[in-house]
């Protein structure tokens, strides 16, 4: 006996949906919308209302936040020159072994403007001179954006 490959007993013939019963399946599904909104924009308030039942936890909370943050401040720190240098030989590389991309670069100098921090990869807004040694001794001098040189002199 053959194997049967018809799709005949999968695909049933369609029927219309009630328009009453399309109403109610967009108020649902709008109802699920609103709701996951809501949420979003009102577990913002959770910590204030819980701050205002345990003020000591509230404390707690404040201090191991602010903790938290220093470290990642700290670490950031130590491996911010380290990322700087990496960045700024990558970027010799690609000068060096990509040439068209230079010619393309000098002919459009709208690409020139946009010029990004080394640090951070944002688009450069506050310029700031930045010094660094390399892994193979050699001073490196770019530019890194302000929130960045804040990190690096902290």
């Amino acid at each position: 006996e053959p194997f049967n490959l018809t799709t005949d007993p999968c695909l049933p013939n369609p029927k219309k949906t009630d328009d009453k019963n399309i109403i109610g399946i967009l108020s649902l599904i709008f109802f699920c919308c609103a709701t996951c909104i809501l949420d979003a924009y009102l577990s913002r308030f959770r910590a204030q209302i819980c701050n205002l039942f345990y003020p000591r936890r509230a404390a707690e909370r404040g201090r191991y936040l602010y903790k938290r943050i220093e470290a990642g401040r700290n670490a950031r720190r130590v491996k911010l020159s380290m990322i700087i240098a990496r960045a700024f030989m990558v970027r010799e590389m690609k000068k060096k072994f990509d040439r068209l991309s230079c010619d393309v670069r000098a002919w459009c100098k709208r690409c020139c403007l946009k010029e990004k921090c080394l640090g951070c990869n944002w688009t450069l807004r506050g310029r700031v001179e930045y010094s660094v040694t390399a892994e193979n001794n050699e001073s490196i001098t770019t530019y890194i954006c302000k929130s960045c040189a804040m990190e690096a002199r902290t």
